[in-house]
Order: structure tokens, then sequence, then C-alpha cells
């Protein structure tokens, strides 16, 4: 007995293709142990696999039984099931460096959007490519060197002035300087900026040349890497988590609402910093989803747990 593709990597919440036993014999019935990951199961009489995983799960080994009146035969399905944000509703930029196919030491003169949206961002003076040295995690980082590199997207794709928003990304601060890690908006002002104030070690959100709209003790200063999440929910509510951690909830200012659209940029009036990975996306997505985003950047850059 075998199941043809197996070891199987399977991503959750997308419906797999079901796959058919191949075997010869008849009147059988088939069993698994253990279970499945939830979302998967195997078919008792024909030993089909089929379903959509519902849960991430590290590599494992699964035996698949079928037995009839004369005897059984087991077969081995090794099966993973990983995490992809863009199943998420209202990714429209997401970068990593790990994606970037550059030597060491390189500029980074674009860096593609792999939300799918086409938002990559192009140099207004390029930042440079570390694989290395420098790493996270040893995985590559892209250095900006604060008032000096940045990326942008003059005209991003589906990114709206709405007040709601999802953003995470992965960083360590390089230098003692304010950073600007994402910039959305018009060159001068009105925008949405994410910015770490180092001088006090802070995490903000706010309306450029506006007024904060939320902020929260953070304890980022220089050297320090940390995985982010900012969480707006329209005029609401703004959630700040840290290395997986829920460690703000705040209301935000009324005097910073209602955002402009415009550029799309990394470093924006400033960033020294080591950057990993970010995602945005223009909705405030479910928990359910911010769990499996922050569990998916804490197993890769080792900044937090899984539940």
């Amino acid at each position: 007995m075998s199941y043809v593709g197996n070891p199987f990597v399977f991503t959750k919440n997308v419906t797999i293709t079901p796959v058919n036993p191949v075997i010869n014999g008849e009147g059988l019935t088939y069993s698994v142990n253990p279970s499945l990951p939830s979302g998967l199961s195997i078919n008792s009489a024909t030993g089909q696999l089929s379903g959509t995983p519902l849960a991430v799960a590290n590599q494992t080994n699964y035996t698949v039984t079928a037995s009839n009146a004369n005897g059984s035969t087991n077969f081995d399905l090794t099966i993973t099931v990983n995490f992809n944000p863009a199943t998420v509703p209202g990714l429209k930029f997401w970068v990593r460096a790990e994606d970037l196919a550059l030597p060491n030491s390189s500029s980074v003169n674009s860096w593609a959007d792999l939300s799918g949206t086409g938002n990559t961002v192009i140099l207004g003076n390029a930042p440079t490519y570390f694989s290395s040295a420098n790493t996270i995690n040893g995985r590559p980082v892209v250095r900006f060197v604060h008032n000096t590199n940045n990326l942008i997207n003059t005209a991003p794709i589906g990114v709206s002035s709405s007040d709601s928003a999802s953003i995470f990304f992965v960083l360590r601060s390089v230098t003692n300087n304010n950073h600007n890690v994402l910039f959305i908006g018009p060159p001068a002002s009105g925008g949405r900026q994410i910015q770490i104030v180092i001088t006090t070690g802070v995490l903000e959100i706010n309306k450029s040349n506006a007024a904060v709209a939320a902020s929260v003790a953070a304890s980022w200063t220089v050297g320090v890497i940390k995985q982010a999440a900012i969480l707006q929910n329209a005029s609401t509510n703004i959630t700040f988590r840290l290395n997986g951690i829920q460690v703000g909830s705040l209301t935000p200012n009324p005097g910073a609402s209602g955002y402009t659209a415009g550029n799309l940029g990394i470093g924006i009036n400033g960033a020294g910093i080591d950057l990993a990975e970010l995602l945005y996306y223009d909705n405030r997505i479910a928990d359910k989803d911010v769990i499996d985003i922050d569990c998916y950047l804490g197993t890769r850059y080792g900044t937090s747990t899984c539940p």
C-alpha cells in the first residue's frame, strides 16, 4: 500500500486534493493512528485522504492500516501542515528578506510583494541585504540606515484610507534613532505611520504631522529584536502585541483618525533597522488569524512560542 505524493505538506485552511491509496485487495477497511491533524480524515471504506486542515502541525508520521479477512498491511503517511499568511483576507503588502535572491551585502533595489497584490517597493535609496551576518535566528534581513535608506511604492494597490489595519513585523533596532518602519500616505502629512521611538522604547501608530493614535511601552532599545503587531479596529480600539503577547489595548486618539491614502514605504522619514519580515492587512483581521500569524513569525524567528 502507498499514497502517491507522500510525504505531504499542506496549508492550514486550504482544502487538499483527495489522495487515494494504491493497493490490491477486496473488502478492505482502513484506520489511522495517531489521529490526523484537525480537518483531515481517512475514509474507512476507501482509504481516501481528504479534508481541509484546520491547525498547524509539525511533520508527523501517521500509520494507515488496511485490513480484510486475509490480514492487514500498513503505510506511514508523513504530513506537515503549514500556515500561509496570504490565506488571511485583506493582505495588501508582505515582504520577507529570505525571499530576496541576492549575494550577501548586496543593495536592495526592489523588494517583491508576496501578498499577490503587486505592491512591490523600489528604491528611493537602496538598503542592504544581509544573509551571513546580522541575521535574525539565522534568517536574512534588510538593513536600513537612518535618514539614508528607504523603499517606496508611489501608487500602492488596495491600500485604503480606512482607520482599520493590521500590521506585523520582526526587526532589530540598529541605531539610537526613531524608526519609521512603515508609512502609508502622501509625502507631506495625513498618512498612517508605524514608529518605534527608541529614546523612550515606545511602539506607536500615528497620523503623520498630526497626532499619535496610540502608543505602548515596548522596551525596544538598540540591538533588541522583537516581533510586533498593531491591530486597529477603526476608531474603536488599537491592540499592541509584542513577541506574541498582548501588551496594550487602547482607544485611539480622535485627533489621529481619518488617514489619507498615498505612498507605501519602508524607512520613509528615517529608520535604522534590520527588517526580516513585514505584513500589512488593510483591515482588522480576526483574533484567530492574529494568533496564527504570531505563531508563524515566532516559529521562523525564535521570537515567540505557539499556543
